[in-house]
C-alpha cells in the first residue's frame, strides 16, 4: 500500500521573503519548478515567500508594512520594473525601504535591480533606474543599517547568452531564471550563513 507522510524539514525553515514583478513572478518560466525564487529554495534548501506580481509591484508603504510582518530569514527587494517611469521609482524605492526598516529593523535586506535586456526603451534609462536602487543601498550603509546588500541586476546574464536569458526581451526564460538563481547564490549563501 501507498502512503503520504510529512516532507522532510528544509535546512532554513525559515523562509526567504521575494518581492518583485512578473520576473519574480516566474510568468516566462516553462513551469513553476524553474522559476528563479523556486531554483534557489532547492539550492539552498530553503523555504520561501514568493511575492511576485505582475505590473502590480509598486512598491507601496503597505506592502512594506505586510513584509516586515512577515517571518523570514532575508528579504529580497526585486522592486524595480513596475515603476513605469523613473521619477515613480525614485518617489518609491527609498521610502519603501524606510517604512520597511521602521518596523523591521533586524532582517538582511538583499536590492536587486533588474536583470532586463531591453527597459523602457533604452540602456541609459536601465542604469538610472540601477542608480536609484543602488542610491537606496548607499542610503542605508551611510545610516549605519550592516543588513543590506546589492546586486546589480545587469550582472545576472552573460553578455555572451544575454539575448537568450529572455522570452522577450524582459522575463526570463528557462536559463534566465537559471542565471539569476545562479547570481543571487552566492550573496544569500553568505547572508543566510553569517
Amino acid at each position: 500500500t501507498a502512503h503520504v507522510s510529512e516532507g522532510n524539514k528544509y535546512h532554513f525553515n525559515t523562509p526567504i521573503v521575494f518581492y518583485g514583478s512578473s520576473i519574480t513572478h516566474g510568468c516566462s518560466s516553462s513551469r513553476t519548478g524553474n522559476t528563479y525564487t523556486a531554483i534557489l529554495s532547492r539550492a539552498l534548501d530553503s523555504d520561501y515567500i514568493n511575492l511576485g506580481f505582475g505590473e502590480s509591484c509598486k512598491g507601496e508603504a503597505i506592502m512594506a508594512e505586510y513584509i516586515a510582518s512577515l517571518k523570514k530569514s532575508v528579504f529580497v527587494c526585486g522592486y524595480d520594473h513596475n515603476a513605469l517611469t523613473l521619477e515613480e521609482l525614485k518617489e518609491n524605492h527609498l521610502p519603501f525601504y524606510k517604512r520597511f526598516r521602521s518596523i523591521d529593523k533586524t532582517t538582511p535586506i538583499l536590492f536587486v535591480s533588474s536583470p532586463n535586456v531591453i527597459l523602457h526603451g533604452d540602456t541609459k534609462t536601465m542604469y538610472e533606474r540601477m542608480k536609484v536602487i543602488e542610491d537606496t543601498y548607499k542610503f542605508a550603509l551611510d545610516s549605519g543599517d550592516k543588513k543590506v546588500y546589492f546586486i546589480n541586476g545587469r550582472t545576472l546574464y552573460p553578455d555572451d547568452i544575454r539575448y537568450d536569458c529572455s522570452a522577450d526581451g524582459i522575463h526570463p526564460n528557462d536559463l534566465g531564471a537559471y542565471m539569476i538563481a545562479k547570481g543571487l547564490y552566492k550573496e544569500l549563501t553568505k547572508i543566510l550563513n553569517r
